[in-house]
């Protein structure tokens, strides 16, 4: 079992099972009774989550609240197991209730495949084949605070990087616990990832306003937790990176000079950042994110396009056009 403490009263269990070598954990934290903050894939860390609450003296049935940060197969993978052992209630965003009711959603919904991957996938199997449906007991929207002994969790919808995405801020330690909205470990593609249900703008935005939150530790699923000083510097570093994105979209279209598909446009950008989603996920996740910030520039008045998903073509807008032509010949 590898587990640590964030704080006395907060501890990061870390399982052994991954997507892609990402690393798999959840947080616990304990009061009189006991949160958990997801829970992993179907396998693990859910017995290590038991065993830490064990070595730290307490029961399964200490366990009040099972938190959902949001709802893909590494966050609420074991939900239902844990529910089980412990019948804590389960507590999801609104957004999220109907993909960990039916978790055949995460491939109609948020993957959204083509024919060739579904007939793949259909083949090899699927990581999301071994999910469990669970029942949400508690649902919560923006401004909604989760109570447990003397611990009051308040939520913050996001809704970037999926649909049902929250943070949750515990204002007594100034720890907040963001998910996946904001990963920082250098040189993972998955940082930046955004599913189709999931909101460019928004994540930008969760992003900015947690530079503007009052915490003191900052909390993400799948990377350790960093203070103050280091937190905001890993925060600077997700938005140049968000940033980045959109600007190598606009740059690859002006470089083309006319319509990109948005496989090709996708490729090329990817290609670029030294993106890399490995052989497993890709087929799960696609241009997911890419697409997601052409939506976003699209609303922006940066780029144009017609057509849906894989059947769009893109270019840039005559905004675009006219403010690259000001900036080239700007005095």
């Amino acid at each position: 079992m590898s587990y640590f403490e964030v704080t006395s009263d907060i501890i990061r269990v870390v399982g052994d099972e991954s997507i892609e070598d990402e690393i798999n954990a959840c947080y616990i934290l304990f009061d009189n009774e006991i949160a958990i903050i997801d829970s992993g894939t179907p396998k693990t860390p859910r017995k290590d989550i038991l065993d830490c609450i064990e070595e730290y003296g307490r029961k399964a049935e200490d366990v009040a609240y099972i938190l959902t940060s949001h709802e893909h197969y590494d966050h609420f993978g074991a939900h239902a197991w844990l529910k089980k052992k412990t019948k804590a209630k389960i507590v999801a965003h609104q957004k999220a209730v109907e993909t960990l009711q039916n978790p055949k959603k995460l491939i109609t919904d948020h993957y959204m495949l083509g024919k060739g991957d579904k007939f793949m996938l259909s083949f090899y199997g699927s990581p999301t084949d071994r999910l469990q449906a669970c029942t949400v007991d508690q649902i919560v929207e923006e401004g909604d605070t989760i109570s447990f002994g003397s611990t009051d969790l308040e939520v913050i919808w996001t809704g970037g990087h999926s649909a049902g995405h929250v943070f949750y801020y515990e204002p007594r330690s100034k720890a907040i616990f963001i998910g996946d909205e904001a990963l920082m470990y250098p040189g993972d593609s998955y940082k930046y990832y955004i599913d189709f249900t999931g909101d460019a703008t928004r994540r930008l935005k969760a992003l900015k306003g947690l530079m503007n939150i009052n915490w003191k530790i900052l909390c993400p699923i799948h990377d350790e937790a960093y203070m103050q000083t280091d937190g905001r510097e890993m925060l600077r570093m997700a938005i140049d990176g968000h940033n980045q994105w959109n600007q190598t979209i606009v740059d690859v279209l002006n470089e083309h000079g006319k319509e990109m598909s948005t496989g090709k446009l996708a490729r090329e950008t990817e290609e670029r950042m030294g993106i890399s989603w490995g052989s497993q996920m890709s087929r799960l996740i696609d241009h997911s994110t890419t697409y997601m910030h052409l939506l976003s520039l699209k609303k922006a008045g940066k780029v144009e396009g017609r057509g849906a998903y894989d059947k769009a073509r893109w270019k840039l807008s005559a905004e675009a056009l006219l403010e690259e032509f000001d900036s080239e010949f700007a005095i």
